[in-house]
């Protein structure tokens, strides 16, 4: 992961002036990010699982059943978020961990707007699918 990062900032800072502003810095920052990793996951020869949250510090307050709960809805979301491919769980965490519209998204991506739609309902589905296979064996 250091290795993607330091390339990322490597050719962000190369193509810095080739920036025009036709897209906010953000969405090209995440563009360059995004095909960096994809390229090393092609280099690698498989797709990596995603990593989950960690449970963020101070909420230790939680009553510890909510908390084992959090911690294995978590867990199993990782898991079926790991089943999918690249393309569909980079467009399910930019619409819905980011924020990103669907037009920042598809700009990211390098896909039309209704790809980004295409490939958020297929992700929901498979995701839903994986979700069901995870919740049984547990």
């Amino acid at each position: 992961m250091d290795d993607v990062l330091q390339e990322v900032y490597l050719k962000a800072y190369r193509a810095l002036p080739g920036f025009r502003g036709e897209s906010r810095l953000s969405t090209w920052l995440l563009r360059i990010a995004y095909t960096t990793c994809i390229s090393q996951l092609r280099t690698a020869g498989r797709e990596a699982p995603l990593a989950a949250d960690p449970v963020e510090p101070g909420e230790d307050a939680i009553p510890l059943e909510e908390l084992v709960e959090r911690i294995s809805l978590r867990g199993q979301l990782a898991a079926a978020l790991a089943t999918l491919p690249a393309e569909l769980s980079a467009c399910l965490l930019l619409v819905y961990r980011e924020g990103l519209t669907y037009e920042e998204t598809a700009s990211v991506l390098g896909v039309a707007r209704g790809t980004v739609g295409w490939r958020l309902h297929e992700a929901r589905k498979r995701l839903a699918g994986a979700l069901e296979e995870v919740s049984s064996r547990v």
